[in-house]
């Protein structure tokens, strides 16, 4: 009797194993739309649009493959000031405009 129950007993975990080791790896993640962003050499217009209405102008930003996002110059209050847009929209100020290459 120990023997049947123990046969029942392994033939029901080796069973309940099956499955798990059937299941085939789910296809990967589409990207982020932030990561999509990333890639591209331009900002999106809605990142641009919102640079413009904290006050920056003239902006001229490239694809920062090194920090991710987009770095460049623009004009604030009448300066040039260097600035990094990450690839959520979030930006900031680098320290000092890289000066003009005469």
């Amino acid at each position: 009797m120990l023997k049947a129950r123990l046969l029942l007993l392994v033939a029901a975990l080796s069973v309940s194993a099956l499955p798990a080791m059937a299941q085939t790896t789910p296809p990967a993640a589409a990207p982020s739309a932030a990561a999509q962003a990333g890639a591209g050499a331009t900002p999106p217009d809605a990142f641009l649009r919102t640079l413009e209405k904290r006050g920056y102008s003239d902006m001229k930003l490239t694809s920062d493959k090194m920090r991710g996002g987009w770095t460049g110059t623009a004009t604030k209050a009448g300066k040039d000031v260097r600035l990094h847009l990450a690839p959520n929209g979030n930006s900031r100020e680098l320290k000092a405009p890289k000066p003009k290459a005469s």
